[in-house]
């Protein structure tokens, strides 16, 4: 079972808890909670660290407004936080906000944005245009109000295969690269595994050994078979069923074939054509389209084998996603840059990473 946006938010907020109403059970909560305070504490111990106090209710309601609904509170909100006096006690009072604000329309709005940087990176008016106008804006703000797990986000944004018009703007994760494999594979290693593999394009990464140069031409494999279709339905993103072989040449001029393998996985099976042999593309390679438009998905997909082979399960994705979270409301991850999660960047507390990636 998987915590949900809202749960993790509340979790990392760091404000304890007696259940969550999306968390798995009301009792796993508390635990994970006095879990970030203890690893906290054993840290300040061990370096002779002295924490600052309690904030005030005047500072803590600014902050929580910040973090969580993207703006400072309004004048009234302010005071009738600073005002109530129906809660057992303080900790029961900012709990109690916090829940509100997690159930909000701000908070929906500015998670919506920040995960719009996050997943596709700045773009110019047109960029923001088009997102808004294929659903993309739409679909993350949805995502957001119905409190998804994030293993479900990730599925529809490496599938781009819709189910229905609701699911179509997650397509435009995988379509605003424009066709660009590599783009695609830089972002896929970067937003959902919180690694970077750019420097591994022509050669094994020169510090972070565990990351190969075939891990970089391994990942753009599982994407190189895709291509952007404008349909009457709407964008969409097709898949060819044969081609996507080649070999990539390290600096000393060695060449290797693109496997279909990615950092901490498997490699994926695949029956390669001799060298020079001309692969013919046929019907019966491809299932039936299940819909007049939609695009005929290969009986053997790269793409879907990416999904449930690689990232389902995938250690790294819940890991990359804690600690992104824990960098945008501490401003700082755990582990730092929080888009570098390698063997040259250790965490602060890493007990408190694993414990907090188990948990989502």
């Amino acid at each position: 079972m998987y915590i949900t946006f809202r749960a993790a938010w509340a979790l990392i907020v760091l404000v304890p808890c007696a259940a969550f109403a999306d968390a798995p059970s009301s009792q796993s909560q508390p635990s994970i909670v006095e879990l970030v305070d203890q690893r906290l504490q054993q840290r300040w111990d061990a370096d002779g660290i002295e924490p600052a106090p309690l904030c005030s209710d005047e500072t803590f309601v600014r902050r929580v407004y910040l973090d969580l609904a993207g703006r400072v509170p309004t004048v009234d909100e302010r005071q009738a936080f600073l005002d109530d006096d129906t809660h057992a006690s303080d900790r029961a009072k900012r709990q109690a906000l916090l829940e509100t604000l997690l159930a909000s329309e701000d908070h929906i709005q500015h998670m919506a944005d920040t995960f719009d940087t996050l997943l596709m990176g700045r773009g110019d008016r047109r960029a923001y245009r088009e997102r808004k106008e294929n659903h993309w804006r739409t679909w993350l703000e949805q995502a957001f109000r119905e409190n998804r797990p994030w293993n479900e986000v990730v599925d529809d944004l490496l599938l781009a295969r819709p189910q229905s018009t609701d699911d179509q703007g997650a397509v435009w994760y995988l379509f605003e690269r424009d066709n660009k494999h590599q783009a695609i594979a830089e972002a896929v290693a970067s937003t959902i595994f919180g690694v970077k593999i750019d420097c591994a394009q022509c050669h094994d990464h020169m510090v972070a050994g565990e990351i190969a140069q075939a891990h970089y031409w391994g990942l753009v494999a599982f994407f190189n078979r895709s291509k952007n279709e404008r349909t009457k339905l709407g964008p969409r993103v097709a898949e060819s069923a044969i081609g996507g072989y080649s070999e990539f040449a390290n600096l000393e001029g060695a060449s290797s074939p693109n496997l279909l393998t990615f950092l901490e996985a498997k490699t994926i099976a695949e029956e390669r054509p001799d060298k020079d042999a001309k692969q013919e593309d046929s019907d019966d390679l491809y299932y039936p389209a299940t819909a007049d438009g939609e695009p005929r998905v290969p009986k053997f997909s790269r793409r879907e084998v990416f999904v449930k082979e690689i990232a389902q399960g995938h250690p790294m994705v819940a890991r990359a996603f804690v600690n992104r979270v824990w960098a945008m409301l501490m401003g700082r991850g755990i582990v730092h840059p929080f888009d570098q999660m390698d063997s040259v960047h250790d965490p602060s507390h890493p007990e408190l990473l694993d414990e907090l990636a188990e948990s989502f």
